[in-house]
């Protein structure tokens, strides 16, 4: 093999691998609004009841007992893998049973802070029992079966509710405190956790009605993750990488043996 062929081959070979790698979609944090408490501080959360919800997965009545509703905007295209919820359960007999998250688009609201409508692209169900009584953590919600998939731009939301097997009141970030933890809560200490990408929404009382009504809210602690879809440039390059290849493999070699 000359030096132009050794040098064709590097290309070919740094072209695949290239662009192999780059198509193998990795799972990656997309949105992060998680709560970081400050030296001394703690984390806030707001209190949810438990409801009784006796209406069929994916169904916009199931969707409209949710509790809490977080909208996002997804950053980058691709599957929505999983989400993390900052969560907490008060009592070690609360929060027993399946917690379910709902994901949904094109959701609104009437006057009155009822739902109107809203796609069901999917749930999932975790249980809060791994969290320790009294304390707060990070509860992974698996999606990579439900193929839920959004575009860069797309708005969605999250929405919490308690099926009829969970029995429990828990929270969910809000924000944070310079006051340590235990303390009576004061107003005046609290910082919320802001995110620009959509409001929240908290349901009002009696939250066993066939419609709550919503309210705004402090936004809440939630991270996605995103099983990210090669950009434009990537393909590109992959086909380019594909047609040398090609081109290579196409090319004969005579190979000329001379006797003495």
């Amino acid at each position: 093999m000359n030096l132009t062929t050794s040098l064709k081959a590097a290309v070919v070979s740094a072209f695949m691998f290239g662009a192999v790698g780059a198509a193998n979609a990795a799972v990656v944090v997309d949105q992060s609004n998680i709560a970081v408490a400050p030296s001394g501080g703690s984390i806030i959360y707001q209190i949810f009841g438990k409801p009784i919800n006796t209406n069929p997965i994916g169904t916009v009545p199931n969707f409209i007992e949710a509790q809490g509703i977080q909208f996002v905007t997804a950053g980058i295209s691709g599957v929505l893998a999983a989400i993390d919820l900052q969560l907490s359960r008060f009592n070690p007999q609360n929060s027993v049973g399946a917690f379910e998250v709902v994901i949904a688009n094109n959701v609104t609201f009437d006057s009155a802070g009822i739902v109107q409508s809203g796609n069901i692209l999917g749930s999932a169900f975790a249980n809060l029992s791994s969290l320790a009584a009294g304390q707060g953590g990070i509860v992974n919600f698996d999606l990579s079966a439900q193929n839920i998939s959004f575009n860069a731009g797309e708005q969605f939301v999250i929405a919490v509710r308690n099926p009829g097997g969970f029995q429990g009141v828990f929270g969910w970030a809000a924000g944070t405190s310079t006051d340590a933890p235990g303390v009576p809560f004061n107003v005046a200490n609290f910082t919320p956790i802001n995110y620009a990408g959509g409001n929240a929404y908290r349901g009002t009382a009696p939250l066993n009605a066939p419609d709550i009504p919503f309210t705004s809210h402090v936004d809440l602690g939630f991270r996605t993750y995103v099983n990210s879809v090669p950009e434009p440039a990537t393909w590109a390059m992959m086909i380019v990488g594909f047609g040398l290849v090609g081109g290579s493999m196409r090319r004969r070699h005579t190979l000329t043996v001379k006797f003495a």
